[in-house]
């Protein structure tokens, strides 16, 4: 995340995974299915960092914790509407990467609230549908 804050070069569509190589530029020596390789090599390094972090008592964010399958769900609708808006093109200066890094703390924090948590339970509860399907 910091060479990522600290180098514009990179295009983060690499780390999205979804994007074929045809869309993602490549201005390396490198061919792009060793750029999409690392990029996995990476997420899979970053996945176990988190995990060795997980304490094993109850701290502060918690509860946040527990609620991350709205986040997990919910974000992605929040991303595209900020791609929609062109917001990400106004990203151009630490300062403002420092404040996505803020936005999206506070996406985290509102997404794993108590009441989108019971969104999220009320939308993916197997027996509402099928109740809805009767």
């Amino acid at each position: 995340m910091i060479l990522y804050l600290l180098n514009a070069k990179i295009d983060y569509r690499w780390f999205y995974g979804s994007y074929s190589y045809s869309k993602l530029s490549s201005n390396t020596i490198c061919p792009q299915y060793m750029i999409r390789l690392f990029t996995y090599i990476l997420a899979i390094g970053m996945s176990i960092f988190v995990l060795a972090l997980i304490p094993g008592k109850k701290l502060f964010f918690t509860k946040l914790g527990s609620r991350t399958m709205a986040v997990y769900v919910f974000h992605g609708f929040i991303i595209k509407l900020l791609i929609k808006y062109n917001f990400f093109d106004h990203i151009n200066s630490l300062l403002s990467k420092i404040l996505i890094v803020m936005l999206s703390l506070l996406i985290v924090m509102l997404l794993s609230s108590k009441i989108i948590n019971n969104i999220a339970k009320i939308i993916g509860n197997p027996k509402l549908i099928k109740h809805i399907n009767a």
